[in-house]
């Protein structure tokens, strides 16, 4: 493997730790006039919430083939892989070389993230408080989660349910209602169809206005088990070294067969997380 390739992948594999930091429909039945800021996120939030805990979580597993693209840079990129999620548990991402050869594995776990470099034999094991860019936006566990799965988060908690007073809501037009929470730094919003509760887009900011913008946008939703899910996520986030990413899913599955946590091999080197993440950005 050529040291062009080599770095490309490592580059791809640390994009995706960072970034784990729409169509409209038609309103059935909803009179506008009638939907207030406060009921506006009521509805969405209490209609998600009941969309979390049927079917979805009833096949708490979830597989699927992916297809992983990386713009940055002037670099474009593309490889193949698997996504794997158990509700609650835990996240999987395997980005395969060439069809058959597995060139990293990230793996979030509500304890901590694991980042497996297989090309060098070496590998990142941290806790969420101790990584910079995920402690800075309170994002844990059950954020990146809800990122994956399109659904409303607050950061720092576990569940959006209990929690509803601190969020707000905007009423942006018949079709679609923006919930939102702010913290002393960051806005995270909620760009959500009021027909469905699905998330068209998730966009996180600086409060100030002073730095770059992280925009997860979700699009060809597909029945899965009851429930509309996103097959294509597109990751963007601006500033000196922008970048965008595009997870396009196919063969969704509700598969339990397959270990939920990765063991790392004695020959491989452990090393800090931030000193391996400003290496491979300098290659």
């Amino acid at each position: 493997m050529n040291r062009n390739l080599k770095r490309n992948l490592l580059l791809l594999l640390v994009v995706a730790i960072v970034t784990s930091c729409g169509t409209s429909k038609k309103v059935a039945d909803t009179d506008p006039a009638k939907v207030t800021e406060k009921t506006g996120a009521q509805f969405v939030a209490e209609k998600f919430l009941a969309q979390a805990t049927t079917k979805l979580v009833a096949s708490e597993c979830m597989t699927a083939k992916m297809k992983f693209s990386l713009s940055t840079d002037g670099q474009n990129i593309s490889v193949g892989g698997n996504l794997k999620m158990k509700r609650d548990d835990v996240i999987q991402m395997s980005l395969v070389a060439f069809g058959f050869v597995e060139a990293g594995r990230i793996e979030f776990t509500k304890d901590d993230v694991l980042f497996v470099d297989r090309i060098n034999k070496r590998y990142v094991r941290s806790s969420y408080d101790k990584l910079d860019f995920l402690r800075e936006a309170e994002l844990n566990f059950y954020s990146l989660q809800a990122l994956f799965r399109n659904e409303i988060f607050i950061p720092g908690k576990k569940a959006v349910k209990g929690n509803m007073s601190l969020l707000a809501a905007t009423r942006t037009s018949d079709e679609n209602a923006v919930i939102s929470y702010q913290n002393k730094k960051l806005k995270f919003k909620f760009l959500t169809a009021l027909a469905n509760a699905l998330v068209q887009q998730t966009q996180i900011t600086s409060v100030k206005g002073d730095g770059p913008e992280f925009n997860w946008t979700y699009s060809k939703f597909a029945d899965f088990r009851g429930r509309q899910f996103p097959m294509h996520h597109k990751i963007s986030l601006s500033g000196d070294h922008a970048v965008s990413v595009d997870i396009l899913l196919s063969s969704l599955t509700a598969d339990t067969k397959w270990e939920t946590r990765t063991n790392v091999k004695s020959s491989y080197s452990e090393v800090d997380a931030e000193d391996l993440l400003k290496k491979l950005l300098h290659l």
